[in-house]
């Protein structure tokens, strides 16, 4: 569900971001193609609904090339920058998307399975974190600049969803 980045393609990323931030459509194209599997799994883990997912990642691209044409800086961290940079759009336009905790099975799709199941039952906060920190890779320092949140608001709240998610499903009456 959530991928790497594709790093292959003929220019560094240093080069695309470089380029992308002078207004060169194409280089940003291929600096995005090269994220857009990963965005996508990060999209769907926290609005929980494929649709909601795909206009996320979308949004979050043409959030992310604005904010590059805009005066986004370019440094020998680029992959860093663009992930970061890519992750945090993801996650402001996934949240505005995503779905409210389900209370119950009954309000969860029935062809979900069970772990996506206990994902809903999360809020979409405490999903982007758990996203961010055991799907992404992230440092809860990380996760705290993405989210403009504490660091130990992160750490607590990844704890709290990991605990949710061993919890048993609530049964149907």
């Amino acid at each position: 569900m959530y991928g790497p980045e594709n790093t292959a393609g003929t220019a560094d990323t240093t080069e695309l971001l470089t380029r992308g931030a002078q207004g060169d459509s194409a280089a940003f194209t291929e600096l995005a193609g090269r994220h857009r599997a990963r965005l996508l799994g990060l999209c769907r883990l926290i609005t929980c609904d494929k649709a909601a997912a795909h206009t996320a990642a979308t949004a979050a691209l043409r959030d992310a090339w604005r904010r590059l044409t805009d005066g986004g800086g370019t440094d020998e961290t680029a992959l860093a920058t663009a992930s970061a940079l890519f992750d945090r759009c993801a996650v402001i336009h996934s949240l505005a998307l995503a779905l409210a905790p389900a209370p119950d099975l009954r309000a969860a799709d029935p062809d979900t399975g069970a772990f996506e199941s206990a994902l809903r039952r999360l809020p979409p906060r405490r999903r982007a974190m758990l996203a961010l920190s055991d799907f992404a890779g992230l440092s809860y320092d990380e996760i705290a600049d993405t989210m403009d949140e504490p660091p130990a608001r992160v750490r607590q709240e990844v704890g709290k969803a990991r605990r949710e998610l061993l919890r048993p499903a609530p049964t149907m009456r």
